[in-house]
């Protein structure tokens, strides 16, 4: 039986969950194959009762499903969200560095069981000898969290760390230096600090920027000419504005996350999804 693969699901922030987090219940998730009517009645249920704001793509054996945006870009000028739409993706970045690292390992400019020091000698956090690359990618480092540096300096959408410009060199030292709080690999603790680490690894062994390697390796060679990484000074044309819902105030706030992060449309993605290992990884 064909199974069912959801090739791409970008939300923008939203004010209330997305339809990702509606479906972490495992007794909501939908069959592995359901009849087309059935998905369609499934995710207009979602999208209305979350209030969803993105485009989802849904493929199975290289036929689409469902290919549908909902809601507005931008809430200021009511800009509807189109299938051509491009999105912030946060930590879906994530899925880019990962792949990146686990290419360098292949071709041997880089361990998994190596130690931030071996590509970062001048790291100064208490973990740089004992915490592995492997420990940064699955969040057991046992590293102080960087957002627990100060939550004011991160929750604040004007001031806070992920609003403000900051080379990587300063986010390193700053915020991702800090003590051992767990013996690495005994505890889970998801920080974006571990990724940071991992770019900067990256860059270390390549000699090329975090951007430059991303679009050398997967950008270009998938063709994803809808996808590149933010950058505060650049317009980039057809890219949906981002808010997050302040709990406190019930209200929807302006998200002014420019912290290092890709944008990219729903085709780009669904295509990086379902051809990443056959045309990166020679599987």
């Amino acid at each position: 039986m064909p199974t069912l693969r959801l090739a791409l699901l970008l939300a923008a922030l939203t004010a209330v969950p997305p339809l990702a987090s509606a479906w972490a219940n495992r007794s909501e998730l939908p069959d592995p194959s359901p009849p087309l009517d059935k998905l369609t009645q499934l995710i207009a249920e979602h999208t209305e009762r979350y209030n969803f704001r993105g485009t989802i793509l849904v493929e199975r054996d290289g036929e689409t499903l469902h290919h549908q945006s909902y809601g507005l870009a931008n809430f200021t000028f009511e800009v509807p969200n189109h299938n051509d739409t491009k999105y912030k993706v946060a930590s879906i970045t994530k899925s880019f560095t990962a792949t990146l690292v686990l290419m360098l390992v292949e071709q041997g400019k880089l361990r998994l069981d190596a130690p931030i020091a071996t590509y970062l000698p001048d790291y100064t956090g208490e973990g740089a000898d004992r915490v592995t690359l492997h420990h940064l990618l699955t969040h057991t480092s046992g590293r102080k969290n960087m957002e627990a540096f100060g939550v004011e300096m991160f929750a604040k959408p004007w001031s806070g760390v992920y609003g403000k410009p900051h080379t990587m060199d300063q986010i390193v030292q700053n915020f991702c230096s800090g003590p051992l709080v767990d013996d690495p690999g005994t505890t889970f603790d998801y920080d974006n600090g571990e990724f940071i680490l991992l770019g900067r690894a990256i860059e270390a062994v390549t000699g090329k920027t975090y951007e430059e390697v991303l679009r050398d390796h997967i950008l270009e060679p998938l063709q994803l000419h809808d996808s590149c990484m933010l950058n505060h000074a650049v317009v980039v044309p057809g890219l949906a504005d981002t808010y997050s819902w302040n709990r406190d105030a019930q209200r929807l706030d302006i998200d002014l996350t420019i912290i290092i992060l890709a944008n990219t449309t729903r085709t780009d993605m669904g295509y990086f999804a379902s051809r990443i290992n056959e045309v990166l990884l020679g599987s």
